[in-house]
């Protein structure tokens, strides 16, 4: 992750500390469409490549993608639930987590 990148994931984590929490453990799936919720809130003090770049880099954590395939709901910047995650979307990320070789099954602890 660039320095540029990681100053603006600092920046989102101390102003949106719901949507994106330094410990990973607390990490909830993002609505759909928060990039531009960002740009709004954020302004032209940060381009939309940054917002894409550290958005990109949160939702494919190992934690986040753990997130999603527990479903759910996606929360807001705020940490209001806003949507369910859906069938699809949780489906993907066990897809992703089971092609990095970190899939567990939550009743057993077993890949």
């Amino acid at each position: 992750m660039s320095s540029k990148t990681q100053r603006l994931l600092i920046l989102l984590q101390e102003r949106f500390p719901a949507a994106f929490p330094a410990d990973h453990k607390h990490i909830r799936p993002l609505k759909i469409g928060i990039d531009q919720d960002l740009k709004a809130v954020l302004g032209d003090g940060v381009d939309a490549k940054s917002i894409s770049r550290v958005i990109g880099y949160h939702t494919h954590r190992l934690s986040y993608l753990r997130a999603l395939s527990r479903g759910g709901q996606r929360i807001d910047l705020h940490g209001n639930a806003v949507e369910t995650v859906t069938h699809k979307a949780r489906q993907l990320a066990l897809e992703k987590l089971k092609a990095m070789g970190k899939w567990k099954n939550p009743q057993t602890g077993k890949q």
